[in-house]
């Protein structure tokens, strides 16, 4: 239906009602730029570039009351998800938005194509698309070396911002500037590494190279005698010893789940991860032959969007840590259900966002091969350079599985309030459909990526010791599950009270600790609205406004947590002790995907979106009461009675959710 409107604008436009295009307004505007950038020469008035021009969604005022409706546990309509044609159908853009754009283009004399999705796209010299956007473009250089293109502000005429959500490029960095095969990309893309646009929260630290592991970068091989001894028996080691190297039995005595489940066909769990980051088979049979015999062979389901691949070797520690973490725990905590692998992107395009392109794979509504993404944040395919995918880009290719795990973020304050809002609207459509999606809540408390803060009048990004407290994004999206982290104090057992993570980094001069505190872009949803104002009635905070968001209004993260230090994880056929919230997520997302074994056995509908049941009832975790996660040269936020921005709700109890979701229709 959606594609005969497409169809019949063309003969409908002599008939539309003429609209005045001479009074604009600021569409869109960055008072800062995203960490690593600067502004550099304006663009040649001849230079040819594709615009993209999102079409507003219809509905998403009532996004959040459709899904309170399928996902509290009071609501009559709980479990009852909608199907994705449902979602299409609610969500699509009006016929009456696709008019008045189409209208407009032509009236400006612009050739456009019209994309039954949600996208119009055109080419266009520089000199026009300024003219009509009411802008000025620039080169923007990264520290990396990376050259995009883009404008601090555009303006929308009367009558059209409403129908518009967001304009490419503009604020995004969305333009190639240089052949994917130069000698400066090959270069930069030899780093294998994330930038500030995509790194893993937990395991690695820093885009270029600089990260951490627990334990003083300790490799626990058998030359280390004194500590290999302590794994010669691994039940040993899982709970007399989980104060300093957490395995699978430690997770199952913490939070009261057992071995040997009994899988279900229609119940799924996908790790989704970024190439180059991958996971090595013999890795993965280390770390089961010591702690999981009968997984000794098994393998995860691939799934590969994108060119997404898994290789025999690395020769990368950095690229081996964060699947093979991830990977390790999740089958060995569902086991024998099995764990689907999202493989995302051909590794090339290391510097570019794929969350995206991650979504386009799992929801056709989502992408089109024409416009959609951001072609700098997002990885553009196909992909010219040597080795590149040179498929088209996937588009709907997957169905989502019931639960994703997500060990990877950025600074809420490098995305604009649009492009996040627009991405995070994916998620609750999603949510919509029954999909549980939990991502890492970030690893330095308060402080944004790589410990930095901001400094309150420039925006711009420092050394950590001061300044504005920054987000995590996509934590803050209120429409998936947060994961914050908890720890083991050193001398106390599986039996004793966790604390909320904080550990100091003497070799960087850092504090890694839970990521927490309040969005700037999304505000308090409606099912954590009570939690939220109960904590700040309850607490005071020495911090000004130069500091954080002390309207009270943005949406609080972490919703929950989970242990994220110690864990030990074969890398490069030894075993290593790793940490970070990339480590809590995939735990309390497997125990989700246990919650949901024993509903679909129950032939009930899986739990979806997990936040309403959990702050209606967070008698079903364990309560995280002692800790704090600083930064920014402060003590950040502290843990307390009920909801906090360290440690959220608290840490999984298996046994209470899956009693209280299974006598949940």
């Amino acid at each position: 239906m959606r594609l005969s409107w497409t169809l019949l604008l063309f003969a409908g436009l002599t008939c539309a009602s003429p609209l005045s295009y001479s009074k604009y307004s600021i569409h869109e505007s960055r008072q800062y730029l995203p960490h690593g950038w600067r502004r550099d020469a304006r663009l040649s008035g001849d230079l040819q570039i594709p615009v993209k021009i999102g079409l507003a969604q219809a509905n998403l005022h009532r996004g959040e009351d459709f899904l309170i409706q399928v996902s509290h546990p009071d609501s009559p309509n709980y479990g009852k998800h909608w199907t994705p044609d449902e979602v299409r159908e609610k969500f699509s853009p009006s016929e009456e938005s696709y008019t008045i754009i189409a209208a407009w283009l032509k009236a400006s004399k612009i050739p456009y194509k019209l994309d039954a999705r949600g996208w119009v796209t055109f080419d266009a010299p520089v000199s026009i698309v300024e003219r009509l956007f009411r802008t000025e473009y620039y080169f923007y250089e990264h520290t990396s070396g990376q050259m995009h293109i883009g404008c601090d502000a555009y303006s929308l005429p009367e009558g059209i911002g409403s129908h518009v959500d967001i304009v490419m490029p503009t604020l995004h960095w969305d333009i190639q500037t240089e052949d994917a095969s130069s000698e400066k990309q090959r270069r930069l893309r030899r780093l294998a590494k994330r930038s500030a646009f995509k790194r893993t929260t937990g395991a690695i630290i820093d885009g270029m190279g600089t990260g951490f592991r627990t334990g003083g970068a300790r490799r626990l091989t058998q030359s280390d005698s004194s500590y290999w001894h302590k794994f010669s028996n691994p039940k040993y080691a899982g709970l007399q010893t989980c104060d300093q190297f957490i395995t699978p039995d430690c997770l199952r005595e913490m939070y009261s789940f057992g071995v040997n489940h009994n899988p279900m066909k229609n119940n799924s769990i996908a790790i989704v991860s970024f190439s180059p980051q991958t996971y090595l088979q013999q890795d993965m049979d280390n770390f089961f032959g010591n702690f999981s015999p009968a997984q000794v062979g098994q393998s995860p389901t691939l799934k590969s969007i994108n060119g997404g691949y898994v290789l025999p070797f690395t020769g990368d520690w950095w690229n081996a840590v964060e699947t093979n973490m991830d990977l390790q725990y999740a089958m060995s905590i569902v086991y024998p259900q099995n764990v689907t692998l999202f493989q995302v992107g051909d590794g090339l395009q290391t510097g570019k966002d794929e969350y995206n392109n991650f979504l386009n794979a799992i929801d056709g509504s989502y992408c089109t091969y024409d416009g959609g993404n951001d072609l700098n944040k997002d990885a553009v395919y196909p992909n010219p350079a040597q080795g590149g995918y040179k498929g088209q880009r996937m588009c709907g290719t997957y169905d989502p599985t019931l639960v994703l795990s997500v060990s990877y973020g950025g600074n809420e304050a490098d995305y604009t309030a649009r492009y996040a809002t627009r991405q995070c609207n994916e998620f609750l459509k999603l949510g919509l459909m029954g999909v549980s999606v939990l991502f890492a809540s970030g690893d330095f408390g308060v402080a944004g990526y790589g410990s930095t803060c901001r400094d309150p009048v420039t925006g711009a990004y420092n050394d950590g010791k001061s300044g504005r407290f920054t987000p995590d994004y996509p934590a803050t999206c209120p429409y998936l599950t947060s994961v914050g982290g908890t720890y083991i104090p050193r001398g106390k057992t599986v039996w004793d009270a966790e604390l909320a993570w904080n550990t100091y980094l003497p070799w960087s001069g850092i504090n890694a600790s839970s990521g927490g505190g309040f969005s700037e872009i999304f505000p308090v949803p409606a099912y954590q609205q009570a939690a939220v104002s109960s904590y700040l009635a309850s607490n005071t905070f020495p911090y000004n406004a130069s500091q954080w968001n002390q309207t009270f209004s943005g949406r609080g993260f972490p919703d929950v947590a989970a242990n994220a230090w110690n864990y030990t994880v074969g890398i490069e056929n030894v075993l290593d002790l790793i940490g970070g919230t990339s480590a809590s997520t995939p735990t309390f997302a497997s125990i989700v995907a246990l919650v949901n074994q024993d509903r679909i056995y129950r032939k009930k509908s899986p739990v979806g979106f997990l936040n309403p049941a959990l702050y209606a009832h967070p008698e079903i975790l364990n309560d995280i009461k002692v800790g704090n996660n600083p930064g920014c040269g402060t003590n950040g936020f502290k843990a307390t009675t009920g909801w906090d921005p360290v440690t959220g709700l608290g840490t999984p109890h298996f046994q209470k959710m899956r009693s209280f979701f299974g006598n949940l229709p």
